[in-house]
């Protein structure tokens, strides 16, 4: 019985343990988040989505931005920022105020589009559009722009 319950509880802190590792924090506040990029040497990502209107967005954070991979790379190398632009879902005056001013500033046409800026907030590389090809061709990508700090969690 005592082996079983142990099993049990190590399975448990696998599955806990992989789910932690597979989340990410996605800032709302862009001022919030050159704050902290500034205080931790770290890159901001800006991801400009269509959350419940695009199907290419939806299917993009998805398949790419919440997977594994990019959510390693993104812990020790990036604060995420999303703006976005929904149809029907809530989002209050000021916000949608302040994703239109990013949107304005980075010169945003269509969407999904990544802007990634240094510590200091100058852009350094930018992706219009979903590509093919999944996490791998952005993380090669982000890697030469950015770099890669591996060693950190």
């Amino acid at each position: 019985m005592k082996t079983l319950l142990l099993s049990l509880l190590l399975v448990c802190g696998f599955v806990a343990h992989g789910a932690e590792q597979k989340k990410t924090v996605w800032l709302y506040n862009f001022e919030d988040a050159q704050a902290q990029a500034k205080k931790e040497g770290k890159h901001v990502l800006i991801y400009f989505t269509g959350s419940d209107w695009s199907q290419i967005c939806i299917n993009y954070k998805r398949d790419v931005l919440t997977g594994l991979d990019f959510t390693k790379y993104a812990r020790r190398n990036l604060i995420l920022v999303e703006a976005d632009f929904p149809n029907k879902g809530a989002q209050s005056p000021a916000l949608r105020k302040s994703n239109e001013a990013l949107k304005e500033k980075f010169h945003v046409s269509g969407l999904p589009v990544i802007v990634v800026l240094n510590k200091e907030g100058v852009e350094v590389w930018r992706q219009n559009g979903a590509p093919e090809g999944g996490v791998r061709p952005l993380l090669a990508a982000l890697t030469t722009a950015v770099g890669d700090k591996p060693n950190e969690k």
